[in-house]
């Protein structure tokens, strides 16, 4: 949408090497500079300056004879760090680096990662990255590139990571990192002691696949899932209720019925991750 509250719809055309690479578009970033880059997945990553007073997209794809290009087509998340690198996350190519002033990537990320399918990116307070990989579980880069950690899922370990496939990462206020994954629920982990808590979403079963996680201005966990409705997290009292659709009332989650479970109370905040966390239903 421009300033006067118009939508403009770009596409891609085959007879403009301007426009669109490809029309399946991922993922939208706008920069410290005021570019504005597109995640396509099929046509690389592609680049619009609006400031420049002409719709041009430039475009940065992969080219097996070229090392130093994406590693893949196919772009799954953006993000710019606080010093304003930019980092392509691909499906397959894993994790590039982008060189502004000589228009190139670097792959060197990847030694760090257990799994070349990114799907999410997220920094920390002190600056570093955090990398959820499908199957892969979940990466820590350090701010200065040479540190790092990875995190697995280890059936023998209560403690570990619930699931490796990771497909979001939030930080909280009190810097607590809570990691949404497509098969294991929610993982809760202290970085500064570093063992999992896993939270009790779905006790009957559901809740498996988390795919967003986002804290509202009174600490109010809100976490998203697919096929299990919304769950909002009180992460002072430890109570959990879960929104669900209905077909019966109009006036529930997605045009559908709201319905609100309580799942017990457990203290998930207080109880810091270090042993699982469980919780009774009432």
């Amino acid at each position: 949408m421009d300033p006067s509250g118009r939508f403009r719809h770009y596409r891609h055309d085959p007879n403009d090497p301007n426009s669109l690479s490809h029309d399946d578009v991922y993922a939208v970033l706008e920069d410290r500079r005021g570019s504005l880059w597109v995640a396509t997945y099929g046509g690389g990553l592609d680049r619009l300056n609006p400031a420049a007073g002409r719709e041009e997209f430039v475009h940065y794809r992969h080219d097996p004879n070229d090392p130093e290009s994406l590693a893949s087509d196919l772009i799954h998340v953006l993000h710019e760090d606080r010093a304003g690198v930019l980092w392509v996350g691909t499906w397959g190519g894993g994790l590039a680096r982008f060189d502004p002033e000589r228009g190139t990537f670097a792959q060197d990320a990847n030694r760090f990662l257990s799994s070349p399918f990114i799907w999410t990116i997220r920094a920390d307070r002190s600056g570093g990255l955090w990398i959820g990989t499908w199957g892969g579980g979940l990466s820590w880069i350090a701010p200065d590139r040479e540190g790092f950690e990875t995190h697995r899922h280890r059936s023998a370990r209560p403690s570990s990571l619930s699931h490796d496939n990771v497909v979001s990462v939030y930080e909280d206020r009190e810097g607590l990192l809570w990691i949404g994954t497509g098969g294991g629920g929610v993982s809760l982990l202290d970085p500064s002691r570093k063992p999992f808590a896993t939270l009790p979403l779905g006790l009957a079963g559901g809740a498996s696949d988390v795919r967003a996680i986002r804290e509202d201005r009174q600490g109010m966990l809100w976490i998203g899932t697919l096929g299990d409705g919304l769950y909002a997290a009180e992460t002072k009292t430890g109570r959990i209720r879960n929104y669900r659709s209905d077909p019966k009332d109009p006036a529930s989650l997605s045009d559908v019925q709201l319905g609100v479970h309580d799942s017990g109370q457990p203290s998930f905040p207080r109880c810091r991750p270090g042993s699982p966390v469980s919780a009774r239903a009432q």
